[in-house]
Order: structure tokens, then C-alpha cells, then sequence
């Protein structure tokens, strides 16, 4: 694997004390200051200088909170990335600095729909929005309608329009760092008032990232790879037996066997005893490894998340079994169980190093807010996109399934369009998942500090902690 060179250390290291010196003697009332920190954001280099940006958007909002709603900046795009910027840092900026651009219907004035970056801007805040703030749910309809008009049009600036179309598909709210990096910095490059030196080093830092996070990748999780491929297979094994293959009947003693007791395999039927066996050697060889490490602890939380997805099976089965349709806030419960990724996110945790500690485990096994939001969000997205897969032409055999949220819904609503159905379900869940992952965010950057033991580089991947996240795993997104 290619190592970054002396000469593009000694290069990154200057630039670095450069961008550090820029973002210091940068007034923080200026609105340079809160360019340069959205930039150095989204180019994926202000980890370098958290506590610079801490200090400067600590003050930035402190000097909000004294002045008035007459005393906000006329600036669209000025006035919605200060508000993103300090929420993003876990500050609760009062929406009503919005007002201003508002008539006394309380719409927001049609005037502003001739500013397109203000536009952008307001619409990238809006997704830091939480329930009840209905001034910010207007901003994101009069904001999205009006740049999709302005993407359907012929708007003349191609770089402003490109921007625009990810946005409505990938807001920066729900982007990838490292993903969102790779892109932005295209779209820095563009830009006629980019700054060279600021473009350097975040091309510089984004290629000796990469290589660092394959090293790591490749040298330190290694071990986690194969005892996380394992589990996720034994995972798609057990769940396909609950959903096609097995009967009820022959269920309940599979379910009831899932104790880690070698004595249990004779009460299982004979034909799934290989797939028990093989569920039960997985977690010995991991206990195996774990052992000459004095880390045999984490095997418990292992298996006590496998036993928990297990039982939540059982339960979409005897759901299926009983011909009963569950409350929607019933169905949800188990959903986040068994969508796999509170089991996920603890076994990929099991076979690191050193820096992941049994609190975490706990915390982890105690389902924060923000892991159970994250868990909604994917199990959501995973469920529109299994719709489309499972039978994308009929919709009526899709209400035969007990693990949509599209049967819930059709059932509960009556509703024969898939149309409609989408419109009922995603919405109301995608919103009710990202308020309270903002909210989860909110509690741990309230303390200002992560949960812990974990950290930043490859600890950090579980919840955005210090360092930058891995969002691809290893595989190469593209370098410069």
C-alpha cells in the first residue's frame, strides 16, 4: 500500500499551520469566519482544528443570543449557514431568527425565491430542524418547492444548478464525511473565488486520510472483518429460516434452543441442527480468541444482541402465525430489532483493539437515542427499498408481508396506492428518526463529550466521534 511521501507530509503540515492561522486571526463576527468554517467543513479537514471552531462558533452563539430578531442580517445565506453551523455544534439557535424573512401571513416572502444560495443555504439548515418548530417546516417547503422549479429550469450557472441537485438528493445533514468531502471538493474547485491554498490542503489531507484509514482498516480490524462476516451471515441464515423456510412449529424449539447450550441441539428440529451448530461454533471461536486477551466480556453483549434479533424473528412469526397485525408503534419496536443494526454496530465493536471499553458495550446495549434514531433511519430506507425489490409491479402481494412498514400502513390507512402509502410512511418516520438522532447528537454534545470509550479515528466510526468518519470501509472513493 502506497504511503504518502516526506515531501507531501512537510507540504500538508504547512498548509495545515496556514489554515490554523487563517481560521485564529479571522474575526468571529466576520462572515469570512463563517465561510471558512462551513469550507473547511465540508472539505473534510476541520478536524484538525476542533478547538478553534469550537471557541469561534461557542462565541458566535453567545452573540446571538443577545441580539434581537430586528437585529439579524438581511442575508439569506448568511443568517441560515450561522444557524446550521452552531446547531451542527450541538447549540439550540432559537428559529426565530427566521423571521425576519417572513411577511405577517408568517409565509416566507416570495422575494427571497431570487436568491439561490440563500435558498440552498435555508434548506441545508432546515434538516437541523426538531418537532414542533413549524417556522422551520415552512422554510423546508418553500425552500424545496422553489428549488425544484430551479432545477427543472434553465438556470444558466450549471455549478449552481449541480449543487442544487444534490442537495435535494443528499442534504449535508445526511451526507457522509468522508463521501461528502469527495464531492465538495470538486465543487470548491469551481468555484471562481476558491481558495488555492485551502483547495491543496484538502486534497492533500483527503488522499494521506485515505491511506491511513486503509492501513488501519487492514491492520487493525482485520479480525473484526471475519468475526463481523460471520455473525452477518449466520444473521441472513436465521432470518431467512424465520421468513421462508421453516414452519411455526418447528420455530418455537429453534427460538427457544438460542442459549449457547450444545445440550439444546437434540430439542431443535434435525434439519436446522447444522445452522444451530453453526450459530453456537461461531461464538466459540470467538470466545476462543477473546480469551488469551482477557476480553471474554464482550462476547456477552454479542450474544445477548443475537438473542435479541433472534426473539425478534420469533416474533414477526408468530405475528405472521396469528394473523395479526401490530400496532404501528408496536411494529417499529421490534423493526429496530430486527433490521440488525444494534447487532451490527455491537459486533463490529467486539473485535477491536484496545480503545473500545465494557462502557461502551453498556451504552451500546442500553439503546441511546441516537442509536435507536439511527437504527429507525436505516430500517425505513432498507423497507421502501425491499418494497421496490421484493415486487416492483404488484403492489396487493406486497401486503403479504408483516415486516413492512408498507403493510402497517395500507392496513391502518387504507390505502391502495403505493403512492400514497409512501407518502403517509416516509415523511412522518424519516422525520420522527432524524429529530431524534439531532436530539441524540444534542445529549452527547451538550456534555462535550463522546460516549466512553470511544474516540476519535476508527473508534469514532460508531457515533462521529473525533476523528474523521470511515464511510467507506476501506474501499477507495476516489483520490486526487
Amino acid at each position: 500500500m502506497q504511503e504518502i511521501t516526506t515531501q507531501e507530509k512537510h507540504e500538508l503540515d504547512e498548509l495545515k499551520e496556514i489554515t490554523r492561522k487563517m481560521l485564529v486571526e479571522t474575526p468571529d463576527n466576520s462572515t469570512k469566519k463563517l465561510v471558512l468554517i462551513g469550507a473547511l467543513q465540508r472539505l473534510g479537514v476541520a478536524y484538525h482544528f476542533p478547538m478553534e471552531i469550537e471557541a469561534s462558533l461557542q462565541n458566535i452563539f453567545d452573540v446571538s443570543q443577545l441580539l434581537s430578531e430586528n437585529n439579524v442580517d438581511d442575508n439569506l445565506y448568511i443568517v441560515s449557514l450561522r444557524f446550521r453551523l452552531v446547531r451542527q455544534q450541538g447549540h439550540y439557535m432559537f428559529p426565530a431568527v427566521f423571521k425576519k424573512f417572513t411577511n405577517q401571513d408568517g409565509k416566507f416572502k416570495e422575494t427571497l425565491t431570487n436568491d439561490v444560495q440563500g435558498l440552498l443555504s435555508l434548506y441545508e439548515a432546515t434538516h437541523l430542524r426538531v418537532r414542533d418548530e413549524e417556522i422551520l417546516e415552512e422554510a423546508l417547503t418553500f425552500a424545496t418547492t422553489h428549488l425544484e422549479s430551479i432545477v427543472a429550469s434553465n438556470l444558466s450557472n450549471n455549478l449552481l444548478k449541480d449543487q442544487v441537485t444534490e442537495a435535494l438528493s443528499q442534504p449535508i445533514r445526511k451526507t457522509l464525511p468522508r463521501v461528502g468531502a469527495r464531492k465538495y471538493i470538486s465543487t470548491y474547485e469551481n468555484y471562481d473565488a476558491h481558495d488555492d491554498l485551502l483547495l491543496r490542503f484538502a486534497k492533500l489531507d483527503f488522499n494521506a486520510l485515505q491511506k491511513l484509514h486503509q492501513r488501519e482498516l487492514s491492520e487493525l480490524t482485520s479480525r473484526a472483518r471475519k468475526m463481523m462476516t460471520k455473525v452477518l451471515k449466520m444473521a441472513s441464515i436465521i432470518d431467512d429460516t424465520f421468513d421462508a423456510y421453516a414452519i411455526f412449529d418447528e420455530l418455537v424449539p429453534f427460538n427457544n434452543a438460542i442459549q449457547w447450550d450444545t445440550n439444546a441441539i437434540d430439542s431443535v428440529p434435525s434439519y436446522l441442527r447444522p445452522a444451530y451448530r453453526a450459530l453456537l461454533d461461531v461464538y466459540s471461536e470467538m470466545e476462543q480468541v477473546l480469551a488469551k486477551e482477557c476480553k471474554l466480556d464482550r462476547v456477552y453483549y454479542a450474544k445477548y444482541e443475537m438473542k435479541k434479533l433472534v426473539r425478534a424473528y420469533f416474533k414477526e412469526a408468530q405475528w405472521l402465525n396469528d394473523d395479526y397485525t401490530p400496532k404501528f408503534e408496536e411494529h417499529i419496536e421490534t423493526a429496530l430489532v430486527t433490521g440488525a443494526y444494534m447487532m451490527g454496530a455491537t459486533t463490529s465493536l467486539v473485535g477491536m483493539m484496545e480503545f473500545i471499553s465494557r462502557e461502551t458495550f453498556e451504552w451500546l446495549k442500553n439503546e441511546p437515542l441516537i442509536v435507536r434514531a439511527a437504527s429507525l433511519i436505516s430500517r425505513v430506507m432498507d423497507d421502501i427499498v425491499g418494497h421496490e425489490y421484493v415486487n416492483p409491479n404488484n403492489f396487493q402481494a406486497c401486503l403479504q408481508l408483516v415486516d413492512s412498514v408498507f403493510k402497517l400502513v395500507v392496513t391502518i390507512f387504507d390505502v391502495d396506492d403505493k403512492i400514497s402509502a409512501l407518502q403517509k410512511s416516509t415523511p412522518s418516520a424519516d422525520m420522527l428518526a432524524w429529530d431524534q438522532f439531532f436530539r441524540g447528537h444534542q445529549q452527547i454534545s451538550f456534555r462535550r463529550i463522546a460516549p466512553s470509550g470511544i474516540g476519535g479515528g476508527l473508534g469514532g466510526i460508531c457515533c462521529g466521534g473525533g476523528g474523521p468518519s470511515i464511510a467507506t470501509g476501506g474501499r477507495s472513493v476516489g483520490r486526487y
